[in-house]
């Protein structure tokens, strides 16, 4: 920036000297032309009033006769010397009515005539002629300028004629006085003077607002690249972080295959062994383990966007307020945690499970970045965006949210840092002290749940989390929250009711099967649609309930119960699948309103799933029979 101000007024000096010499010069010699023009013409005058005026009142018509000799000519000689011959006269002639001269400062002229003199012609016709005449070799400007030389013919007319008589010719030098010559100083110097002035004004007026252009466009330029190369940054990111989800969700789905079949089957042996034997600890360390692995798939698709999420309607500070004793319980007695919370805060909508993960993900994020303790701020508070705040950033957009601000004193991002920290399994923490997914679980959950993430951080001055979540209108309830307090552990048992299980995994098919036989159910398999609509055709549609997975071969779950249902309308279904994207077709199984259980499941979340959905089918059964 300073080297192209320098740049400017450089140029901008150069161009006003150059400019305003030449201007000068232009100036003076206009201004010269003019003085001396003005000079010449007041020399004129004079001359024509000295013949017109001092010569008639010296002459007679007598004198104009050829020749003038003798005593006349001395006469008129004694008179030009005195009256009209100055220091500036070169000579004087008088001529006749026929254009002979009759007398003249060289007395060799006297009697000759010059019949193709125009101005001698034009005068005597009666009008005044002059001629400006320079010398042939003037040596520099100032000797041609003061040695010219006015010629001037006047007409000599007598009171009570109209015509000629004769004519007065007279030579005089152009000599100007010093009072001239310093009016042209003077003028010459004012001239330059106003010429600078006017001249420096406009170019200083010129180069200002044309440097104010070009650093306001420049200034535009950097801000557009700047705007640019974030946009870009964030799309690469966003490309890169979509990338990585759709193979986080692949692997999700296969660990959800996997974990189904380990966790029933942990159950199954911790009811055949007794607590005493010490194979049950080892079962009890394998589910244990098998449940970290389900919450490190829960992280995955969180990260992911492809968690199924329960949207309710809620209040952030509720949610703050109730998670605040288990968060300092989590931070520690060094570290100090601070809560300021909007006191109308609007409600989202939003999954409360996944709201408490991103607040906790977070805040244990900040307590590692305290090793020496610190300050912990939860704040809350309802903000409106417009088209200005939401530029440069590739998520945000115009509306009202609610802004989720978490501020920790620790030591700190860079900018390189601050680029990863959404990835999985980055992390800065040492070996075995993180999984590298806290913070990218937190950027999948607020994308899943309509909002974003703005991070603020220097190194050595902490770090601010902004999650935004728009806000929600309405108030409603969640329709599809599961009555789980309503159901005993007694009741969970089946009573015989038949129960068609469509699953493409043998494994996952195996353990479910055995699951609900052991449970009181009657169930038969099938590993396909194909298979299950023969089936049901075979038993004529005598089933209770339908669990099927999402996902099978040639046809989708969606599909094959809506086949079975217009067959048996009082069927009753439950869908399950490990996927959590556009395979598991969500969007259609809310629609359609079917029960839905995200693998892998429990033996007593499949078991409520099931008892819950086939308990209206066999009222409506008992109310047929009765």
């Amino acid at each position: 920036m300073r080297l192209l101000r320098g740049n400017l007024f450089v140029q901008f000096s150069v161009v006003s000297f150059v400019v305003m010499a030449v201007i000068a010069v232009v100036l003076v010699i206009i201004l010269s032309n003019a003085i001396r023009s003005h000079a010449v013409d007041a020399l004129v005058s004079e001359a024509i009033a000295d013949s017109s005026g001092r010569l008639l009142s010296a002459i007679t018509p007598a004198d104009l006769e050829v020749p003038m000799t003798g005593e006349r000519y001395d006469r008129f000689h004694e008179f030009v010397q005195e009256s009209i011959v100055s220091e500036r006269t070169a000579r004087v002639k008088l001529w006749a009515k026929d254009g002979t001269v009759i007398y003249s400062s060289d007395p060799a002229a006297v009697g000759t005539k010059f019949p193709d003199n125009e101005n001698l012609l034009l005068a005597l016709h009666g009008e005044d002629a002059t001629e400006i005449k320079i010398p042939e070799d003037p040596e520099n400007e100032q000797e041609r300028f003061l040695g010219t030389l006015i010629e001037v013919y006047t007409p000599i007319i007598f009171p009570g004629t109209t015509e000629p008589q004769g004519v007065f010719e007279i030579y005089q030098y152009y000599q100007p006085t010093a009072q001239l010559v310093n009016d042209l100083r003077r003028g010459a110097f004012v001239s330059i003077s106003v010429g600078f002035v006017v001249l420096y004004g406009a170019l200083v007026g010129f180069v200002w607002r044309g440097w104010r252009t070009i650093i306001r466009q420049r200034r535009q330029r950097e801000q557009a690249e700047k705007e640019k190369e974030n946009i870009q940054s964030q799309l690469r990111q966003s490309q890169k972080m979509e990338a990585v989800g759709r193979l986080a969700g692949g692997i999700a789905h296969d660990f959800n295959n996997l974990l189904t079949v380990i966790t029933v089957g942990s159950d199954f042996l911790l009811n055949d062994i007794e607590e005493d034997d010490p194979k049950h600890q080892d079962v009890v360390e394998i589910k244990k383990a098998t449940e970290r692995a389900t919450s490190l798939t829960r992280q995955l698709l969180a990260f992911s966007r492809r968690q199924v999420l329960e949207m309710e309607v809620l209040d952030l500070n509720s949610i703050t307020s109730d998670m605040d004793k288990m968060l300092r319980r989590l931070v520690g007695e060094d570290v100090q945690l601070e809560t300021i919370l909007e006191p109308k805060l609007s409600p989202v909508k939003a999954d409360r499970g996944s709201i408490e993960q991103v607040i906790m993900n977070i805040v244990v994020n900040a307590r590692d970045a305290m090793p020496n303790g610190g300050k912990i701020t939860v704040q809350t508070e309802n903000v409106t965006l417009n088209e200005e705040d939401s530029l440069g950033i590739l998520e945000a957009r115009p509306g009202k949210f609610v802004r989720l601000s978490i501020t920790d004193t620790g030591t700190g991002m860079d900018k390189e840092i601050r680029e990863h920290i959404f990835e999985p399994f980055f992390t800065t923490k040492g070996k075995g002290k993180g999984t590298g997914l806290g913070l990218s679980t937190v950027y999948g959950i607020v994308e899943q749940n309509g909002g974003w993430v703005n991070v603020y951080s220097e190194v050595g001055q902490g770090s601010t989390f902004k999650v935004y979540l728009p806000v929600c209108s309405i108030s409603s309830e969640d329709k599809n929250k599961l009555t789980v307090e309503t159901i005993s552990v007694e009741e969970l048992r089946g009573n015989g009711e038949r129960i068609l299980l469509v699953e493409d995994e043998d494994a996952i098919r195996e353990v479910a099967r055995r699951l609900l036989s052991t449970n009181g159910y009657l169930v038969i398999t099938a590993a396909s649609a194909e298979e299950a609509l023969t089936i049901f055709e075979r038993e004529d549609g005598n089933f209770h309930l339908v669990l099927s997975d999402v996902v099978l071969p040639n046809k989708s779950g969606v599909e094959l119960v809506g086949q079975l249902l217009a067959l048996k309308p009082e069927l009753r279904i439950v869908l399950s699948s490990g996927y959590a994207d556009e395979k598991a077709q969500l969007s259609a199984i809310r629609e359609k309103g079917y029960p839905f259980i995200q693998k892998p499941y429990t033996t007593d979340k499949l078991l409520r799933s099931i008892k819950e959905n086939i308990a209206p089918a066999k009222k409506e059964e008992n109310g047929k029979q009765a």
